[in-house]
């Protein structure tokens, strides 16, 4: 990374009304205003192809699906090997101790121990600005568990674009429901059983079960496969600093780290000379695992990239509060494409539990446990 230049960026819309951290977090231009009439867009990827259910143009997450990939070769088979960093003992690490560990050793073994997990509950904000006082936040809690492959969603979203008319989402217990011109939740809620198993199927729910990052559910020689194979990319990933930071009474480790696209060569070669994001979907095959049924995504484009904020919480060793906000493209003469847009992503974590009330009856707001 120390030979890249400088990522352009500028200060991503602010994400009212929960607290945040105070961070600087860079971000590209603001999106495009959408169409008018908006309702909802989910976008899901199946069987390599790109699948927009769009319900006009709204704001949902614009996440790729990981079966897209350059290499058509079967999934190699189960890897064996344990290479995790072994997690320091939260009392050892103190700001006069902090020095003397490896920030890139420390974030992935932090990482890995994140990729363990087998039951998740995840909280989302996603903000679109489109021009400024114009902000659309969708407010998203997931639960999953990948021991059963069971889980649901709960959608609320908030938009300035539409005279302020919003809509809510639901799967629950394998049906999808929808709930439109909800600003005041009056709207009847209606069943689309033709989503029940688009949406509300493991393949569906990937976007909304991880930070668009971290993966889940896997062994420790799965975690070391995946961890491996991104660390061995030369200069893929930087983990750029660790600090502790307080907030709400707690400390908290704050790694920032970068995700900028690098040539792909060999196997790996594709019409994009350069590749960001789709390095995930070739680290995620390294598990031997299939992302329809074990659900894994990544956020936004493939040749983009990544500025990402990860909380992790000493004590738990897992992280709390990861903010993701899109990075250029690179273009085939090795020169950052502008970037016309920044969706900042932000995610809360609990681990452990993933029984979240998906019912129609619960009416209370979803927002960041942070």
């Amino acid at each position: 990374m120390d030979n890249q230049p400088p990522l352009p960026h500028t200060p991503p819309a602010a994400l009212p009304p929960v607290e945040a951290p105070q961070i600087i977090v860079p971000g590209p231009q603001p999106a495009p205003a959408p169409a008018s009439n908006k309702r909802k867009k989910l976008i899901i990827v199946g069987c390599g192809v790109l699948v927009a259910i769009v319900i006009a143009a709204g704001a949902f997450y614009f996440f790729k699906r990981p079966e897209h990939t350059s290499q058509t070769s079967k999934a190699p088979p189960a890897p064996t090997a344990d290479t995790l960093p072994k997690l320091p003992k939260a009392s050892d690490v103190t700001a006069a101790s902090l020095p003397s560990f490896n920030k890139d050793t420390l974030f992935w073994g932090y990482f890995g121990n994140a990729a363990l997990q087998q039951k998740v509950i995840a909280t989302h904000t996603e903000i679109h600005t489109p021009a400024p006082g114009l902000t659309d936040i969708d407010y998203i809690r997931s639960g999953f568990d990948y021991q059963t492959k069971k889980g649901g969603i709960s959608n609320d979203e908030y938009d300035a674009y539409n005279d302020d008319v919003g809509y809510r989402i639901r799967c629950s217990g394998g049906k999808y429901w929808d709930q439109s011109n909800t600003k005041s939740h009056t709207g009847p809620w209606l069943e689309d059983s033709a989503l029940d198993g688009v949406i509300c199927s493991p393949k569906g729910l990937a976007p909304y079960i991880t930070d668009g990052f971290t993966p889940g559910g896997l062994t420790r020689a799965q975690a070391s496969a995946f961890i491996d194979f991104l660390r061995s990319r030369s200069g893929l990933i930087d983990v750029k600093s660790m600090t502790l930071e307080s907030h709400a009474g707690k400390t908290y480790l704050h790694f920032v780290v970068d995700l900028t696209p690098i040539k792909a060569e060999g196997d790996y070669a594709d019409v994009d000379l350069y590749q960001g994001n789709e390095w995930l979907v070739h680290a995620f095959k390294k598990t031997g695992l299939d992302p329809d049924t074990h659900p894994y995504s990544f956020k936004l484009h493939s040749s983009g990239g990544m500025h990402i904020n990860y909380f992790v919480d000493p004590q738990t060793q897992l992280p709390k509060y990861v903010q993701i906000d899109d990075t250029p493209f690179k273009n085939n003469d090795g020169t950052f494409q502008k970037l016309d847009y920044n969706i900042p992503l932000t995610t809360t974590f609990q681990y452990g539990v993933s029984a979240v009330d998906t019912s129609i009856n619960n009416t209370a707001d979803i927002r960041l446990d942070w």
